[in-house]
């Protein structure tokens, strides 16, 4: 009888995962709660993609209020693309969106120069907000350098950046354990007693994993096509093989690539194409040729499926006996698939969000002579890659005043309050604490708050402050790439392969072009394209 009702649960659990999916991104409402008249309100919008909106409309805010009885702060999930045009005439006044260019906004016209806001010292050395009169730290102080530069035009500042998407493999932790999985080697950081331990070292490592795995009766991939997706694994792959120093270069073609030499965008001399010869994208190009590999992935990967069905399918495995071992995803998608975990749940406790144990694994590393064709690497760092570079938190420029008048208008003074609050690092724990992700700013999450995460976060949260890992991000300084946008939105990936078809997608192609040759060919592809298809213009 249990194990009818629970085929019967599962029946139901698909449908609600299904009709999940339609909310997975973008699920916009309005505020639930009505206005108090006896308080001032201040309105934030925000994209309510993977991160969700939970760590604000259901907690930040009420921490706020409790300290400032006066202010009533009103949430809504209605961030939307024509924020962009419409921003003059809507009543919100903070806005944190998810991918936008903060190049194109900055100079619209409609975004609150909010300088005297970032620069100001109102954090103490743990960046508690604590107020101008008494702080010591400021938002910029704590914004990587490369992000501080960036969103500093001029001396005026037009938002603060948002959060990180660290793109990569998922494994299934308890799985892992249950079938001995792990190994006694160090990692691929070859460094004892740091959080790779007992995960593939090599590629032959890796493949040789891959292989237990599918001995063992169980599907070593699952994952969705869609290009986001694609393109942040690739971009992980060449990140941990390259460094960050060579990576980096890729968007803001200035700087010594420590195997290419000089790279430049300047007219006359330019050789920014060079960067397509970067080994690291042989790498991720062999990634890809080797777990799609027939066998490799399940079904539904294979014939394509949209992220919120591969988190699902990921989830489920363990109700419906077709478990995947690894997950190819950025890390907010534990938070995404809360539905998910709360329908398993229902199902069984021990299955829940809280209760399932996922962790990261690093890309081994590449060692030469391991049956590839890629160069053993000399990057040593657990170098990660986020996409989240274009999410920024902005102010809409009609509703606070500027100048002399800012200081005596009170709703200014409210919403600068309140902005320099979501910064802080009770904002930012918060945020990580339900999104799984993290604030790209400098914050410290204490013991007991880290023991309310679950466990990929906290094991998220070691690999990336741990003293051998290092960030990358999408970050393009370089007026060549910035001006042309559309041009060089897939540089990373268009090729032309020998045959002389152009194509982008590594997906399609590996399902069906296999082997070394096929990996030597596009990656050899890639450089052909960019001197002898792509229109461009070098601009400085």
């Amino acid at each position: 009888m249990k194990n009818l009702l629970k085929k019967v649960l599962v029946l139901v659990l698909a449908l609600s995962c299904a009709l999940g999916a339609f909310a997975g991104c973008g699920d916009y409402g309005e505020p639930e709660e009505e206005v108090d008249p006896n308080r001032r309100q201040i309105y934030v919008s925000m994209f309510t993609g993977g991160q969700g909106i939970e760590w604000l409309k259901n907690d930040l805010k009420y921490k706020y209020e409790a300290t400032h009885p006066d202010i009533q702060i009103m949430v809504d999930g209605n961030y939307r693309d024509s924020v962009y045009s419409e921003m003059p005439g809507l009543e919100t006044d903070i806005f944190i969106n998810e991918r936008d260019s903060y190049e194109l906004f900055a100079t619209s016209g409609n975004l609150a120069d909010i300088g005297e806001w970032v620069t100001e010292d109102v954090y103490d050395e743990n960046y508690n907000y604590v107020g101008k009169d008494s702080g010591t730290v400021s938002i910029k102080d704590r914004m990587p350098e490369s992000f501080a530069n960036f969103y500093n035009k001029n001396g005026a500042y037009y938002g603060t950046p948002f959060y990180e998407g660290t793109f990569g493999i998922y494994y299934d932790a308890d799985l892992f354990e249950e079938e001995g999985w792990y190994d006694n080697g160090n990692g691929p950081d070859g460094v004892a007693n740091t959080p790779d331990d007992g995960l593939p070292s090599t590629w032959q490592d890796f493949v040789r994993l891959i292989a237990k795995v599918k001995n063992a009766g169980i599907t070593p991939f699952c994952f969705s096509n869609l290009g986001y997706i694609i393109y942040g694994i690739y971009g992980a792959v060449w990140a941990h093989y390259e460094g960050k120093n060579n990576f980096d270069i890729n968007f803001t073609f200035s700087g010594t690539d420590s195997n290419l030499g000089e790279i430049n965008a300047n007219p006359g001399t330019a050789n920014f194409v060079e960067l397509q010869k970067q080994e690291g994208r042989r790498a991720a190009l062999t990634f890809y040729n080797e777990i799609l590999k027939t066998g490799n992935q399940s079904y539904t990967t294979r014939v394509g499926q949209s992220h919120t069905d591969a988190q699902a399918e990921f989830v489920q495995g363990i109700q419906t006996g077709n478990r995947c071992a690894m997950f190819l995803e950025a890390n907010y998608w534990q938070n995404e698939a809360r539905a998910t975990f709360e329908a398993l749940e229902g199902i069984d406790e021990d299955w829940g969000y809280t209760k399932r144990n996922f962790k990261f694994m690093p890309f081994p590393r590449f060692v030469g002579n391991d049956g590839t064709s890629v160069p053993a690497q000399t990057n040593t760092k657990n170098t990660l890659f986020s996409t989240g570079s274009d999410s920024f938190i902005f102010v809409n420029g009609a509703r606070v005043k500027t100048g002399a008048e800012a200081a005596t208008d009170v709703h200014t003074q409210d919403v600068k309050e309140f902005y320099q609050y979501l910064n802080s690092n009770i904002g930012c724990t918060t945020f990580t604490k339900y999104s799984g992700c993290f604030r790209t700013l400098k914050f410290k999450m204490s013991p007991e708050a880290l023991s309310e995460c679950t466990v990929l976060t906290q094991d998220m949260y070691e690999y990336r402050f741990h003293e051998t890992s290092e960030m990358c991000y999408e970050l393009s300084t370089c007026t060549t790439r910035v001006n042309q946008y559309e041009t060089f939105l897939r540089f990373d990936l268009n090729t032309k392969l020998s045959n002389g078809i152009v194509k982008a997608d590594v997906f399609a192609h590996f399902k069906t072009n296999n082997g070394v040759e096929h990996v030597n060919d596009y990656f050899e592809g890639l450089y052909r394209y960019w001197t002898t298809v792509a229109n461009f213009q070098v601009l400085g």
